[in-house]
């Protein structure tokens, strides 16, 4: 009787054991998996768009326009939106966001101070006709390699545009 007592116990703290074995192991297997940390954009990163152009005619509906960073360090991307002005959804132009920015001296990336050559896109139909709408600019940088996990992604900054 003594024995069977004891056996019990210590097959308990086996599968306890066990369990916090298996536990470690997947642990250490998942977190391999996990990014570390994820890419905080500095505060000082800042951009505008300049010499904006909406041109309306029979064909097509284009949008130029010309980014410029002012901020402190170096853009490699930027996401473009547009949207009505009293509305909370804009939509991407183009279609293929982010817009990697080469700037006007032919350098990949905007660093502080330098320009974009004028981009043209084409404005989605919804937004065809004249009036005042919103122009959301998100700008983005590598800050490591140039791989999707080493993007930081930076609060967008808004600006109106009027179309005629």
């Amino acid at each position: 009787m003594k024995n069977r007592g004891v056996s019990e116990v210590i097959s308990y703290v086996l599968l306890v054991a066990i369990a916090m074995g298996i536990a470690v192991i997947v642990f250490s297997f998942l977190k391999a998996y996990v990014p570390k940390d994820k890419p905080t954009c500095d505060k000082e990163i800042n951009i505008i768009a300049d010499n904006l152009k909406c041109i309306h005619n029979a064909t097509d509906n284009v949008l130029n326009l010309t980014l410029q960073n002012r901020g402190l360090f170096k853009i490699d991307l930027a996401y473009l939106r547009i949207g009505n002005k009293n509305k909370q959804f804009r939509e991407d132009i183009p279609k293929n966001n982010p817009v990697s920015l080469i700037s006007s001296r032919s350098t990949i990336g905007l660093n502080p101070q330098e320009s974009t050559f004028v981009l043209s896109y084409k404005i989605p139909a919804g937004y065809s006709s004249s009036g005042e709408y919103v122009l959301e600019i998100q700008p983005a940088y590598f800050t490591e390699g140039e791989d999707i996990e080493s993007i930081a992604i930076c609060s967008p900054t808004s600006q109106i545009i009027n179309c005629n």
